[in-house]
């Protein structure tokens, strides 16, 4: 298994990462964000793009459902910004969860398939960047526990470690508890981005930033308004600012010093959702204190590098 010294190494090199994105694209607009980010930044090879599953149910019978739609959008993408759908092939995720099956065993799927695939094909590290719930990941590990050696998750969830009374439910970790669970007990190389607290709750993006998309094509539309409609009314866009978590897996990549990394015993989560301190457990690597400034402007760049490669 990669260690979290081997993984801090890597991150700090100005070598192309590898990149796989599993997301659960449609729950929220960071995910289409991210995505572009990942397709534009010029310090990521984007790999594949996976959909995950979500609980939406005010949209959504169930989330089987909402990952079918999560991957017609990113076909949505695709097509906006004129980008062939073989150039980054897409992934359907589960469409149940680890919890929800009822028993502790993995799900496969063609995105945890892929991620396995994926991993023990590589020269070098992949990184699994999760934006949703863990799912594909945690039953990729399941099914093949080898890929511990070559690849390194990046997961948008839980809450900071100083969360007020250890409390750490979130959508993501609620989205499959179980799998959650596991990614903090296996030895999965882990690097947790946690939410509430110093985390990715406070990578914003601003009216102003969304009008820095360039370009008049149907991809930039989409990013400079059409997604930006979708969090609030026309009248009150100008306001806007909209919480863009998602942003920072790919900026870790991207810029690693745009964060605090450290390496932290990882907690026990309780079936209360509370975190469980134990210094005998493993160590991860964990990310707090994003320079939401940074990530921004990082994002809007490689967005735009994205779309003006496009038109060329």
């Amino acid at each position: 298994m990669l260690t979290p010294e081997q993984i801090l190494a890597d991150l700090k090199t100005d070598r192309v990462k590898k990149v796989i994105l599993d997301s659960d694209m449609y729950a929220e607009v960071d995910d289409q964000y991210a995505l572009a980010y990942c397709m534009g930044c010029d310090k990521i090879d984007l790999l594949s793009v996976s959909a995950a599953h979500f609980d939406d149910p005010g949209r959504f019978a169930d989330i089987k459902d909402a990952m079918e739609m999560g991957y017609k959008e990113i076909f949505r993408v695709y097509d906006a910004c004129g980008i062939p759908h073989d150039r980054y092939p897409a992934f359907k995720g589960a469409p149940n969860s680890i919890e929800k099956s009822g028993v502790i065993a993995p799900q496969d799927s063609p995105a945890a398939q892929n991620i396995i695939k994926t991993v023990k094909e590589s020269d070098e590290i992949v990184y699994v960047l999760v934006t949703g719930p863990c799912t594909a990941v945690v039953s990729a590990y399941l099914m093949d526990s080898s890929i511990a050696d070559n690849m390194c998750v990046l997961w948008l969830g839980a809450h900071c470690f100083d969360i007020p009374n250890c409390y750490v439910r979130e959508c993501n970790l609620d989205g499959d508890y179980i799998a959650g669970k596991l990614l903090f007990n296996l030895d999965i190389p882990l690097l947790l981005i946690p939410c509430h607290g110093n985390g990715s709750i406070n990578v914003v993006m601003k009216a102003d930033d969304f009008l820095a998309i360039e370009g008049d094509s149907d991809g930039a539309k989409l990013y400079r308004e059409i997604y930006p409609l979708q969090c609030t009314t026309k009248e009150k866009l100008s306001s806007l600012e909209k919480i863009m978590c998602d942003l920072e897996a790919p900026a870790i990549i991207s810029m690693p010093d745009c964060v605090n990394l450290s390496i932290v015993t990882v907690p026990a989560i309780s079936d209360t959702y509370r975190y469980i301190w134990d210094s005998t457990r493993r160590k991860i690597l964990y990310a707090d204190c994003p320079d939401n400034s940074r990530i921004i402007k990082d994002a809007i760049k490689s967005i735009n590098n994205m779309l003006n490669k496009e038109r060329k």
